[in-house]
Parts: structure tokens; C-alpha cells; sequence
């Protein structure tokens, strides 16, 4: 997942949205994505971009 974002975020293109019909580009892009919790359910997950692996992977873990 941090590869992937790392990625996005290097690449200007992949940093464009649209927004009432017009263009716009982001200076960062974060990530979401579906985390199984203690209750065997799924739940939404989001991980704020950040240029440190070690960051990321703290945030991460909070719970």
C-alpha cells in the first residue's frame, strides 16, 4: 500500500481529480482501504500519505 501511494504521489497525472466538471490537481493523494477488525467485520481504513515509510507504518497501527 505505501509503495503504491508513493507512486501516485510522484506522478503529477495520477494527482488529478475532477471537481464540477473542472481539473484539479492535489498536492498529495491518501490512501483508504478496507481492514478486517476484532469483530471479524470489515471497516474503512485511512492512511494519511507522508514520505516516511516508518510514519506511515505507525499511523498505520494506531488504533
Amino acid at each position: 500500500m505505501y509503495q503504491s501511494i508513493v507512486a501516485v504521489n510522484a506522478i503529477e497525472e495520477f494527482r488529478y481529480r475532477i471537481e464540477d466538471g473542472k481539473v484539479v490537481s492535489y498536492d498529495k493523494i491518501h490512501c483508504s482501504t478496507t481492514a478486517l477488525n476484532a469483530n471479524n467485520l470489515f471497516a474503512f481504513a485511512f492512511m494519511p500519505y507522508t514520505d516516511k515509510f516508518e510514519d506511515f507504518m505507525f499511523r498505520c497501527k494506531k488504533k
